[in-house]
C-alpha cells in the first residue's frame, strides 16, 4: 500500500486503476480545524497531460471554489505548470495542495475573504452554498 507523507505523518493510500486513470483514496485532516475528510483523487491522462480531479467526502459544504461536480477547483487549466500540481510533483505535494485548499475553504466558511490565489474573474459566494448562503467577504 502506498504512503503519503504529509505534515510529519505517513498516510496510507488506497490505489485503484481503471480505464480513466488511477484513483487514490486517503484520509486527510483539514489544517486549523482538525476536521477529518476522505480524499478521492483521480489522476486521468488527457491529450494535454495528466490531470487530477479531487473530491472530498465528509468535508463541510463550500461551493466558492468547486466545480459543478463538487470537485475542488485548485488551479486553472491555462495556468503554467509551476502554478498547479503535475504528476512529477508526486502524491505528497498533491496532498499538500488539497490540504491548503480545504484550509482556504474553512477560512471562507468563517466569512473571511479567500486567502489564496484565484484565477481571473469574479468569484462570488454562491447562494446555493449551505454554509454561507452567499454571504460574507
Amino acid at each position: 500500500m502506498p504512503l503519503i507523507s504529509y505534515d510529519g505523518t505517513e498516510i496510507p493510500v488506497r490505489e485503484r486503476s481503471g480505464p480513466s486513470g488511477i484513483e487514490y483514496t486517503f484520509p486527510l485532516t483539514i489544517p486549523a480545524t482538525a476536521e477529518q475528510v476522505i480524499v478521492m483523487a483521480r489522476i486521468g491522462i488527457r491529450a494535454d497531460g495528466m490531470r487530477a480531479v479531487v473530491h472530498v467526502k465528509d468535508a463541510p459544504d463550500c461551493r466558492r471554489h468547486r466545480f459543478a461536480d463538487q470537485s475542488l477547483c485548485m488551479w486553472f487549466d491555462p495556468d503554467a505548470p509551476e502554478h498547479k500540481w503535475t504528476a512529477a510533483d508526486g502524491l505528497d505535494q498533491l496532498a499538500a495542495h488539497i490540504a491548503r485548499h480545504l484550509f482556504q475553504e474553512a477560512v471562507c466558511r468563517a466569512g473571511d475573504s479567500w486567502p489564496g490565489e484565484e484565477p481571473p474573474g469574479q468569484h462570488p459566494r454562491p447562494r446555493t452554498c449551505t454554509t454561507c448562503g452567499g454571504e460574507g467577504a
